[in-house]
């Protein structure tokens, strides 16, 4: 009878065992899920950062453009106040924006 009794034992601690291994996948599982959620947000974050980013990119060919065109006309318009006689090949070009 005490083999029958020590088996009863035996299988209680298993299922004992089992049910804390089986609650502490569960509550690793609840852990790494909220931290795959906080990592999720941050990748939005970067993602809408870097749509930001990109629309920026795609507009400075054009804001360089007009960087160099109104460092011209301050240019000219430097040096006509300086030499009102006096202009420049680059200057005597049409004084409106391109």
């Amino acid at each position: 009878m005490s083999g029958v009794g020590d088996r009863k034992i035996v299988f209680a601690l298993l299922g004992i065992g089992i049910l804390c291994l089986i609650g502490l996948g569960g509550s690793l599982y609840h852990g790494k899920a909220a931290q795959l959620k906080e990592l999720e947000r941050t990748l939005a974050q970067k993602e809408a950062e870097l749509e930001e980013v990109q629309a920026k990119v795609v507009q400075l060919p054009e804001l360089e453009q007009q960087h160099q065109d109104l460092r011209e006309r301050r240019s000219c318009a430097r040096s006509r106040t300086s030499r009102p006689g006096l202009a420049t090949r680059s200057c005597s070009s049409d004084p409106s924006p391109r």
